[in-house]
């Protein structure tokens, strides 16, 4: 234990602009307008591997986007309204595929 701290379902922290809140399968984290959310799930379809995941959203209010200058994949997706079309893969219904859509 190196001065962390723990937290009961239901329950909420604050560290200085931080709020962390707590549900039984989920948290959510909120700093200066932008909004984090964690929900455990399962694997559906599961082949091999993990059992469970982690979904990760995140969404922006109160102008954070263009408050605090964003930068990354995640960040950049919240510098305008204005939707974003990557390019895409087509996947063939068997064989192999080679991305290109990175």
């Amino acid at each position: 234990y190196h001065g962390g701290f723990a937290m009961l379902v239901a329950h909420s922290r604050r560290c200085e602009e931080a709020v962390t809140r707590v549900k039984y399968s989920s948290a959510t984290i909120s700093l200066r307008g932008w909004q984090i959310a964690i929900r455990g799930n399962h694997v559906y379809g599961r082949v091999s591997g993990p059992t469970h995941r982690l979904d990760v959203s995140f969404a922006a209010s109160s102008g954070a986007a263009s408050r605090d200058a964003p930068h990354g994949l995640v960040g950049q997706s919240f510098l305008s309204e204005k939707r974003r079309s990557g390019k895409l893969d087509a996947y063939p219904a068997s064989g192999r595929i080679a991305t290109s859509a990175q």
